[in-house]
């Protein structure tokens, strides 16, 4: 799929610049960097992963977020190394995280009653982490809907257990995720996901 925009700090998609090609053999490719499936909500399906439809705006870092695996390129997994093998995941979404907000924005149309995901953080597996990292890393989630804060983690540590979150989104228009480390600007997290990021109707 080719989708052009206005390509500065603030990308926003438009619907009527898209050619989506062929999905059979989009399917059938296996690349590392894959695209989203649905440029919009009318045709898809009940149950839609956000890592398989088109944002409609992605600002900050999440202009280079990943989708269906870390920013540099695992699987995605979530929450201190000693539970990795129990908290790997097939979809979602990730991106780093600065000291700026960062978000991105979905369309849908208000066609879905519900957003789920798992969120945390994730490191390289064989990576060190260093004492000033662990302590100047403190990320918050925020999922907004029509512009409304509908919910916000408590502060993220590399530690932390993953957090699942289930929200009612029935007549939701613009679904907006964004991250934030709130301490000293020059430390940022590696890959700050959303797991399973989805929306059912």
């Amino acid at each position: 799929m080719v989708a052009a925009g206005f390509f500065d700090q603030e990308w926003q998609y438009r619907p009527q610049y898209v050619v989506a090609g062929d999905e059979g053999m989009r399917r059938a490719v296996r690349i590392l960097h894959r695209a989203p499936i649905y440029p919009g909500v009318i045709d898809a399906p009940s149950r839609l992963y956000l890592s398989d439809l088109v944002a409609a705006r992605q600002s900050g870092i999440f202009r280079d977020m990943a989708l269906d695996r870390s920013t540099f390129g695992e699987p995605l997994r979530l929450g201190d190394r000693r539970f990795f093998r129990n908290n790997a995941y097939s979809k979602g979404i990730a991106t780093q995280v600065g000291h700026a907000r960062n978000f991105v924005e979905y369309d849908l149309a208000g066609q879905y009653k519900r957003f789920r995901s798992v969120v945390g953080l994730q490191r390289p597996e064989n990576s060190v982490l260093r004492a000033a990292e662990h302590k100047n890393t403190r990320v918050t989630f925020t999922v907004w809907g029509d512009g409304n804060i509908l919910w916000q983690s408590p502060l993220v540590l590399w530690d932390s257990p993953p957090i699942p979150l289930d929200l009612d989104i029935r007549g939701v228009r613009t679904l907006t995720l964004a991250v934030q480390n709130g301490l000293i600007w020059h430390y940022r997290a590696d890959s700050a996901n959303w797991c399973d990021a989805r929306v059912e109707r």
